[in-house]
């Protein structure tokens, strides 16, 4: 489906003045994925549902929205110039634009390091990078995929508590692999 029609706000609406607490980066791939979809039940359709009813808050900066607007107005897509302005403009409107400290992080496609600075600038708030392209970046509890991100939240509480718990213990140690050698 190729209109905003399945995106359509459902629920209750958040008041305006309330403060939203979880943070997301959207991959170019899901927003792709959930507009050629048909399936109002597909993962991606859901992320950008929810992202529309106010679940979250978009992260965005110049680069991505870049991206989103060079990507979804390709002629290959199809979709509709006004399907595109609609979910940008939602997208611009409800979102909050980070300009990141550079992370000297080397990804697999120079295309996908806006997106993950972003999150990686909002990573102690709640903020989550949500694509279907998990392999373009370093393995991290705060990427995810878009099933995983409104899937199952505590189980990502759970994983980003064991992973700040493991980064806590591996940084009092002076030199991890010495002591891991050592123990051996």
């Amino acid at each position: 489906m190729k209109s905003m029609r399945k995106f359509k706000k459902s629920g209750t609406k958040k008041k305006q003045h309330e403060q939203k607490n979880l943070y997301a980066v959207i991959g170019t791939d899901v927003l792709v994925s959930a507009l050629l979809s048909s399936n109002e039940e597909a993962a991606t359709v859901q992320v950008v549902k929810k992202l529309l009813a106010g679940a979250a808050t978009p992260l965005l900066n110049n680069n991505i929205l870049q991206e989103y607007n060079e990507v979804l107005r390709r002629p290959k897509f199809n979709f509709s110039p006004q399907t595109v302005s609609d979910l940008l403009y939602a997208m611009e409107q409800s979102g909050v634009i980070v300009n990141p400290v550079p992370s000297g992080e080397q990804l697999p496609d120079i295309k996908d390091l806006p997106f993950y600075e972003v999150v990686l600038e909002k990573s102690d708030e709640n903020a989550y990078l949500v694509t279907g392209n998990g392999k373009h970046f370093p393995v991290k509890p705060f990427i995810v995929t878009p099933r995983e991100f409104f899937g199952n939240p505590h189980k990502i509480k759970i994983i980003l508590y064991f992973y700040s718990i493991s980064m806590s213990v591996y940084s009092l140690v002076p030199n991890p692999r010495a002591a891991a050698a050592s123990m051996v």
